[in-house]
């Protein structure tokens, strides 16, 4: 199955929450959007009087991602929702309004995604550091875990994050800290029942952590983690490197056993300089082209998510949808013609066989065919005496019917049994002639 959508609530959506945005996307003929954790804030608080004894869960003013109960000077947080809030505990309020205001309306949207049958991932801020070390890296770990509870209520398989630059940082070094902080927030995920994996996505410049090695290597080191292609990121990191439909394919090869037959990845058009993407573009512009993305699919036997992040964010995911079918009614249509001309060539085929085996069969028989002939030649004799029968009796009639003549002539016995007339001798015609002269003188 092949499953596209934008990044995000779509432009032309009238409303701006994710629930109007799933709304729109169904109704775009689209079947897939991802939650963009964007335009946020966090608020830490004691609860209010009414919120004493009550659950997250069951709060609908404010969406409570975690609540940290003292032990000793310092505080543990947790995030599963069914916590019993009691006075001192300190609350972490995320604002959010364009995904929801509390757990009834995830949860609520994850049922309207899952009725209309629309993907859903969540996207952590996009602003991640998970190497420098730092306070960000500290707030880095908390976005993306409070991504997960989103994730959750959704019903969300994926939470998707970058990894952030390398600053000063080695490479082998930032590895290991990436690594060690990614190990904190899957473990922060099993214990808050967060069952959504982390897909690291690819990333377009040569400073920031996540080349198609790097992110691979994570995926290979660390359960849990999953690669996700952003294929404008890759052209752009490897200097143009996606142009034909095999480029694509030994991408499948290299994330196909980390990814479980599906294939999740972002898309759009973009420019770059030196192996540093500058911008992302209209899929139309640039040299990344879609064509050959779609041949790539077509000869998978994956299912993928498109996920558009284009500027133009739902046309451009529905122009994906179309190209992909373009391209398969084309690939329908040539095996179609292919298959008509195969059979055509079979049958010449055929035909010159049966033709080659009567040839055959005449050149082994030839005493057969010549006693054929035979039985249909004396056919044709006995059919020329039957013929000629009563031509002879009509002559017969005219010589041996005709009157006799004073001139003496023997005619035909009937006791001749058709014999030859015999002719008559020398000194009888000249008997004959004088004759007819002396009668004439006697006359």
């Amino acid at each position: 199955m092949k499953r596209y959508g934008p990044a995000g609530i779509p432009l032309s959506s009238k409303g701006r929450t994710i629930k109007d945005g799933i709304e729109d996307v169904h109704m775009m003929g689209l079947n897939a959007i991802e939650i963009q954790m964007i335009r946020n804030f966090v608020e830490q608080r004691p609860p209010e009087d009414f919120e004493v004894g009550m659950r997250p869960e069951e709060i609908c003013s404010s969406f409570i991602v975690e609540v940290g109960k003292p032990v000793g000077d310092d505080y543990v947080f947790t995030s599963t929702g069914t916590e019993v809030i009691e006075e001192d505990d300190i609350l972490t309020i995320l604002h959010i309004p364009s995904v929801g205001v509390n757990y009834k309306e995830l949860r609520a949207m994850g049922k309207l995604a899952r009725m209309l049958d629309v993907r859903v991932a969540v996207h952590s801020q996009y602003y991640i550091d998970l190497i420098s070390g730092d306070e960000i890296t500290s707030r880095s770990l908390d976005n993306i875990m409070w991504s997960g509870v989103v994730a959750r209520e959704v019903g969300a398989d994926m939470v998707i994050t970058h990894i952030g630059p390398y600053g000063d940082v080695k490479k082998k070094e930032a590895m290991r800290r990436v690594k060690e902080n990614l190990e904190i927030i899957l473990e922060r995920f099993r214990e808050n029942g967060i069952t959504a994996k982390i897909a690291v996505e690819t990333s377009g410049k040569q400073e920031l952590f996540g080349s198609m090695s790097e992110v691979l290597t994570l995926a290979k080191s660390l359960d849990g983690v999953t690669p996700l292609l952003n294929y404008a990121h890759i052209h752009s990191r490897e200097d143009g490197s996606l142009k034909t439909p095999d480029d694509f394919k030994k991408l499948f090869q290299k994330v196909r056993k980390f990814l479980g037959g599906e294939i999740y990845g972002h898309f759009s058009g973009v420019e770059y300089d030196r192996g540093n993407e500058t911008r992302a573009t209209p899929i139309k512009k640039g040299d990344l082209k879609f064509e050959p993305l779609a041949e790539a699919m077509l000869d998978s036997d994956d299912d993928f998510v498109l996920i558009c992040d284009s500027p133009l964010l739902e046309h451009d995911a529905m122009y994906m949808k179309v190209i992909t079918e373009r391209t398969l009614g084309k690939r329908i249509a040539r095996e179609k013609r292919e298959v008509e001309r195969l059979a055509m060539e079979r049958e010449k085929e055929e035909e010159m066989r049966r033709a080659e085996e009567e040839k055959a069969a005449a050149k082994k028989s030839p005493g057969k065919d010549k006693a054929q002939k035979d039985e249909a030649q004396p056919e044709k004799k006995s059919d020329s005496k039957k013929s000629s029968g009563p031509s002879d009796v009509k002559e017969g009639k005219k010589s041996g019917g005709s009157k006799k003549k004073p001139s003496g002539k023997k005619s035909e016995s009937k006791g001749s049994g058709g014999s030859k007339e015999k002719k008559p001798a020398a000194s009888e015609k000249k008997g004959k002639s004088s004759g007819k002269k002396g009668g004439g003188k006697e006359k």
